[in-house]
């Protein structure tokens, strides 16, 4: 039953007991790290992408290896699932096309990325238990909100200090947009959306967290808002909707009067972004 319960993981675990018994077996090395570290890796990996891709790819990297001693030591074993497949087959499909090519060396960095991806295959099954998993989120939200302070802040910061460029008809684009803390606006609207994702299917799954988590919701509003990232605006006002829709709520109804409130609400500089349209 419990391999049963278990099969849509990517690794399963031995049982407690069979774990236990396998550590007091003599011989045994004591610089092998203790089932847990793997998982504690991956948490913070995670957690830290709001703030740092660097440091989050650092501690991804530790889960993985910690992850392969297991694997190593027969303390866990590799289950596929089915999109394994098709990843292997992308993959496989662009390192043809990385070594075709006539300069190699500028698609290095994809292709670490594209191996750290496929390495989460065997990582990521260390979030077995829904309390770890709920974790990562709350700790995702905390950094994100603490990202998206710093691109609010040097919005308006932008905003006073080039107010001449941008009165000469400078692009607000240009002079405002930032990336908070991960230091460039491509990158941080792309983690965004899938931070306002997590943030929408917690709201609705924990309904009972929703007030302690306001001022995560207000403070990444915001500053999607404030990135000036039209296709972000758009992607999470999709979401919103979905969300709505899939709630059967009737806020629905006021959706499509958002927009107008924050244009009319919104500073200058997101006014003369949506100009550009």
């Amino acid at each position: 039953m419990r391999k049963a319960s278990l099969a849509h993981l990517l690794v399963i675990d031995k049982p407690r007991n069979e774990r236990s018994q396998a550590q007091n077996e003599p011989g045994r090395s004591r610089l092998i790290p203790r089932a847990g570290y793997d998982r504690l890796a991956l948490m913070a990996g995670l957690s830290l992408v709001p703030i740092s891709i660097a440091a989050s790819e650092f501690f991804l990297s530790i889960a993985v290896v910690l992850r392969l001693v297991r694997l190593a030591r027969s303390q866990t074993r590799m289950d596929f699932p089915r999109c394994f497949w098709f990843w292997l087959l992308w993959t496989g499909l662009e390192f043809v096309v990385w070594v075709q090519s006539p300069r190699p060396a500028l698609g290095w960095s994809e292709i670490r990325h594209i191996i750290l991806v496929g390495s989460l295959f065997a990582a990521l099954p260390a979030l077995g238990r829904k309390k770890d998993c709920r974790t990562v989120w709350k700790a995702i939200f905390i950094t994100s909100s603490l990202s998206s302070v710093f691109l609010i802040g040097e919005f308006f910061w932008r905003l006073a200090h080039y107010r001449r460029e941008i009165s000469a008809g400078g692009d607000a684009g240009f002079y405002l947009r930032s990336g908070g803390l991960l230091h460039h606006w491509m990158v941080y609207g792309t983690v965004e959306i899938l931070v306002v994702a997590g943030l929408l299917s917690f709201w609705s799954v924990y309904r009972e967290e929703r007030r302690r988590w306001w001022p995560s919701a207000c403070i990444n509003g915001l500053a999607v808002l404030l990135s000036l990232t039209r296709m972000a605006w758009i992607t999470c006002l999709l979401l919103l909707g979905i969300d709505l829709l899939w709630r059967r709520s009737k806020w629905i109804l006021a959706l499509p009067l958002l927009p107008v409130a924050l244009y009319v609400l919104a500073p200058s500089g997101v006014r003369l972004r949506l100009k550009l349209l």
